[in-house]
């Protein structure tokens, strides 16, 4: 579960439902990634309120002057979601990541001595579940070591999605001289849009 939205303060609209006039705000809003198929239950929302109370058999029937208020507490419904299973075959790269994704990297210096330390930077970036990116493939070549990543993670929202960045840094030695190339990067993940597996490079 990853939050959204959090009421600081009640903003209110005007809304009819059922033939009812009422007044309606947002209280929250929570990103949910489930992590196994089938029905899941949501549990129900809880939240205490104070109603003012009506005064009873005084002059005028309405709210009670003195301000006193009861202390309710309503709940919502419980929600039941269908998740689906992920598609059999899945590639042998797939670690999990379920989204849109693509991917960036970056080499700094470009022209160094045999044996020189290189900064790579791979930035996998988009929308779904920061967490279950794990790194990528790292590419295999006798022309260089590539030693274990340094990782950050950058979320963000928006609207009623949430993603963001995740970034691996890397130290890589070339192994030879001359004009080398660094295979690339590879990040396989489900794209639920399209519903099928998709790899980013």
């Amino acid at each position: 579960a990853e939050a959204l939205f959090d009421a600081q303060q009640l903003d209110f609209r005007q809304e009819v439902r059922d033939g009812g006039a009422f007044k309606t705000a947002l209280l929250k809003r929570i990103a949910l990634f489930p992590t196994t198929a089938g029905n899941k239950t949501l549990d129900q929302m809880e939240v205490g309120c104070d109603i003012p109370v009506r005064s009873r058999g005084g002059l005028f029937d309405d709210f009670d002057f003195f301000g006193r208020v009861q202390r309710v507490t309503l709940r919502s419904d419980p929600l039941t979601v269908e998740v689906l299973p992920l598609p059999a075959g899945a590639p042998a790269g797939f670690r999990g990541a379920v989204g849109n994704y693509t991917v960036t990297a970056s080499a700094t210096p470009k022209s160094v001595a045999e044996g020189y330390p290189i900064s790579v930077k791979v930035i996998v970036s988009g929308a779904g579940n920061l967490d279950a990116v794990a790194e990528p493939g790292r590419p295999e070549s006798r022309d260089f070591k590539v030693y274990d990543p340094k990782v950050s993670k950058s979320a963000q929202n928006t609207g009623n999605r949430i993603g963001g960045r995740k970034t691996f840094e890397y130290v890589v030695i070339p192994e030879r001289a001359g004009q080398v190339v660094l295979p690339a990067f590879e990040f396989v993940y489900f794209d639920p849009q399209r519903r099928q597996y998709a790899t980013a490079s």
